[in-house]
C-alpha cells in the first residue's frame, strides 16, 4: 500500500510532466484569446495552479489535455467577466507564429497579415474566438471542443461555421488581406 507521501510525489511528478508538455499550448491558447502577453502569462500561471490543485480529483473522464484546456477556457472566461479588457491596439499584438517567407519583404507581409488577423479575432465575440483558436490553431476535434466549451457537438459546428464566416467578412473588408480561411457555404446553418 502506497502512503500519502508516495501519492503526493506521484501527483507532483505528473503535474511537472503536464506543465512541461502543455505549457506552450495553454499559453498560446490564452494569449490568442486575451491578446496581451502580461495578461496571458498571469492567466497561464493561474491555469496551472488550478490544475495542480485539481489533479488529485481528475477522474480521467476526458483526455488530460482537454481537461487542462477546459480549465484554461473557464479561467479566461472568468477573467473577461472580472476585468472587461479593452480592445487591443496594434502595439499590443503578440502573435508569434512561425515565419515562412524567404525574403524580408515576405516576412514583413506575413507579419502584417498576422497582425490584421489578430485584430479581426479581437473583434469577435468570445465564443467565436474560442472555437476558432481551439479548432483551427490547436487542432481539437469537434468532440474535444464541445467538452472544453461545455456544449454540444452541434453547437460547436454551428458556432465554428458562424465564427469563420464572421472572421472572413471582417478580413474581406481589407482588400490587402490574403483570405486563407476555408471556403464556406453561402447559406447559414440552422440553429
Amino acid at each position: 500500500m502506497q502512503g500519502s507521501g508516495g501519492r503526493s510525489a506521484e501527483l507532483e511528478q505528473l503535474f511537472h510532466q503536464l506543465y512541461d508538455r502543455y505549457f506552450k499550448d495553454v499559453y498560446n491558447f490564452v494569449a490568442y484569446t486575451v491578446g496581451r502577453s502580461q495578461d496571458a502569462e498571469d492567466l497561464t500561471q493561474e491555469v496551472f495552479v488550478k490544475a495542480y490543485r485539481g489533479l488529485a480529483r481528475f477522474r480521467g473522464d476526458s483526455e488530460v489535455r482537454t481537461w487542462l484546456f477546459a480549465i484554461a477556457r473557464n479561467t479566461v472566461r472568468n477573467w473577461v467577466v472580472r476585468k472587461k479588457p479593452l480592445p487591443l491596439t496594434e502595439d499590443e499584438l503578440l502573435w508569434q507564429l512561425p515565419e515562412h517567407g524567404s525574403t524580408p519583404a515576405d516576412l514583413l507581409e506575413e507579419k502584417e497579415a498576422m497582425a490584421k488577423l489578430q485584430l479581426a479575432l479581437g473583434m469577435l465575440k468570445d465564443t467565436y474566438k474560442t472555437v476558432i483558436v481551439l479548432r483551427g490553431l490547436h487542432g481539437f476535434s469537434v468532440r474535444e471542443t464541445a467538452e472544453i466549451m461545455e456544449c454540444t457537438e452541434t453547437k460547436v459546428k454551428v458556432t465554428h461555421f458562424r465564427a469563420l464566416r464572421k472572421l472572413r467578412s471582417l478580413l474581406s473588408a481589407d482588400p490587402s488581406f490574403p483570405i486563407l480561411l476555408p471556403d464556406l457555404p453561402s447559406k447559414e446553418v440552422g440553429t
